[in-house]
């Protein structure tokens, strides 16, 4: 039995391995899951390859791991405004026994401040209260930072102690959208056997995808037909950096170093096995 992983780093593990079933596994605790981006800007380039990102991640936390399509909030191309009050609503879902997993893509400046599709930027503080206050109703938060700069958060403001982070970029780097057609930042090696690789295991041939999604992707392959016991948010990262060290060159060229986890002691366990009786 192979084993699938979490949110869109871990989940897509589940879709990564097709060829096998996931139904062997089951969530460790109760999870939402909330997904907010944007795409589309006027004045700034636009974020075309976010999309398919989230479609994979909807697609393995619904249809392969079997989070109840209730628990699965999405929100695309708004103000910051509207996003706010987003996420007033998914703060008034919580449950404080719940695992809330929060997707968050959009333009960072290296001010922390986050542009959205229409409307003037929302300051970083405002970013950061916004989790903090939805972090009330639920026993955690994984925030996952997939933006330009996203590490700056760090320095705008103080996240409660049930919030943790995920940060695609550090404070100095830019996120990556890749195309799998041409080879931008020096990638056409690595992107062509990444699209192979999405063509051979997947059946699936997407314009392209973030860098953080891809390498959560090869990841999920990694662990693919292990047999673990459980999943935990520590071992994921892990794997996850060491993958991204085998293209060392060329994803350095694509400025996305390490992916960063804060507090980097954080962890939980994601999936686990479902029992025995439970199996049919």
């Amino acid at each position: 039995m192979n084993i699938g992983s979490l949110f869109f780093l871990i989940v897509t593990t589940a879709y990564s391995a097709k060829v096998d079933s996931v139904n062997g596994y089951e969530w460790a605790v109760p999870t939402r899951l909330a997904v907010a981006t944007c795409s589309q800007f006027s004045g700034v380039s636009a974020l075309p390859l976010t999309s398919e990102t989230v479609s994979l991640l909807e697609r393995c936390v619904v249809d392969e791991l079997h989070l109840p399509p209730d628990h699965a909030d999405f929100w695309n191309n708004g103000s910051a405004s509207e996003f706010l009050e987003w996420m007033h609503g998914i703060a008034k879902k919580g449950d404080p026994h719940t695992t809330l997993l929060l997707y968050f893509a959009t333009h960072q400046w290296s001010d922390g401040r986050t542009k959205f599709t229409r409307g003037p930027n929302m300051k970083p503080e405002d970013l950061i209260q916004a989790i903090n206050d939805a972090g009330h109703h639920y026993q955690r938060i994984l925030f996952i930072n997939d933006s330009c700069y996203a590490a700056k958060l760090e320095n705008c403001g103080r996240f409660s102690n049930n919030i943790l982070r995920f940060y695609s970029s550090a404070e100095e780097e830019r996120a990556v959208d890749l195309y799998f057609d041409h080879g931008p930042y020096g990638l056409q090696h690595f992107i062509q056997k990444e699209r192979a690789f999405l063509h051979s295991k997947m059946q699936w041939d997407p314009q392209g995808m973030t860098f953080l999604g891809l390498i959560g992707l090869k990841t999920g392959l990694l662990l693919t037909g292990k047999h673990i016991e459980t999943v935990d948010l520590q071992s994921f990262v892990q794997k996850m950096n060491q993958f991204r060290e085998l293209y060392n060159e060329e994803i350095r060229q694509a400025r996305a170093q390490h992916f960063i986890l804060v507090p980097a002691t954080s962890n939980f366990v994601i999936l686990k096995p479902v029992s025995s009786q439970e199996v049919r």
